[in-house]
């Protein structure tokens, strides 16, 4: 039977950061969720990890978005494609939900469907090369 293996990656490395905002509509005004996006790169170029920062340190939010982070920079180390990811958070829906202020993804239905078009516009979503 074949074992997973996971490939690290070298002490140095070259990354990515976005900064992703989120304009929640509130009661009484608007409310805004910055997260920050940081992807870092094997050698080749593949994404390797994902980092994300919720600018609400110590909410449940940003304990939840750096979960989520961790199990997604695994599961790359392990070999899962990005485009897995992508294609599995893509349009989920769960407060907050709000405006982006990006002409490309004007609206997220989350924030893993915020994080997960920037990824999908800025490392691409490759096509399955099984023919499916």
């Amino acid at each position: 039977m074949n074992r997973p293996c996971r490939e690290h990656l070298p002490d140095d490395r070259q990354a990515v950061t976005r900064k992703l905002t989120l304009r929640v509509p509130g009661e009484y005004d608007v409310q805004e969720i910055t997260v920050y996006a940081t992807v870092g790169l094997y050698p080749d170029g593949r994404v390797a990890e994902l980092f994300l920062k919720v600018d609400r340190q110590g909410s449940t939010i940003s304990g939840f978005a750096d979960a989520v982070a961790m199990c997604i920079s695994i599961g790359l180390q392990y070999g899962v494609p990005l485009e897995a990811f992508v294609s599995k958070l893509r349009h989920q829906r769960f407060e907050p939900v709000g405006r982006t202020g990006d002409p490309e993804q004007p609206a997220a239905s989350s924030l893993l469907d915020l994080v997960a078009g920037w990824l999908e516009r800025r490392f691409g979503r490759k096509e399955p090369t099984d023919g499916r």
